[in-house]
């Protein structure tokens, strides 16, 4: 069974990656909800979904806590990026911007999710 979700760090913070090119479902955002809370979740910073093809290029888009899309950080760019070389997206040395060139980010770990989680949270597209 693949992980449904990645966890990456970006300077101080860590991220869920959830990685469309592998999994057709939408995260609800009672999903993020549920996932980033810190007393009963993973209490993460938030969530990315992607990669999500816009403009001709790869982009990633975050989800805060509450469930809702919020602007990129940049810890949260330099964790996407380092997502998106990884999981072979973009190739490795693939220029970052001057923020995120500042930013230090790598992979945390995997995590597997029950099967009840995946029925409840997540909606086919």
């Amino acid at each position: 069974m693949d992980p449904i979700l990645l966890k990456y760090r970006g300077n101080d913070n860590e991220y869920l990656i959830y990685d469309t090119g592998k999994f057709q479902s939408a995260l609800a955002p009672r999903a993020v909800r549920s996932l980033c809370a810190r007393n009963f979740g993973l209490g993460t910073k938030g969530v990315m979904v992607g990669p999500i093809a816009e403009n001709g290029r790869l982009v990633m888009k975050i989800y805060s806590p509450d469930g809702e899309e919020k602007q990129m950080e940049k810890d949260a760019l330099a964790a996407g990026h380092r997502f998106l070389q990884d999981a072979g997206y973009i190739p490795s040395g693939t220029e970052r911007s001057q923020a995120e060139s500042t930013s230090r980010a790598f992979a945390v770990g995997k995590i597997f999710l029950s099967e009840e989680f995946v029925k409840t949270y997540l909606r086919t597209a």
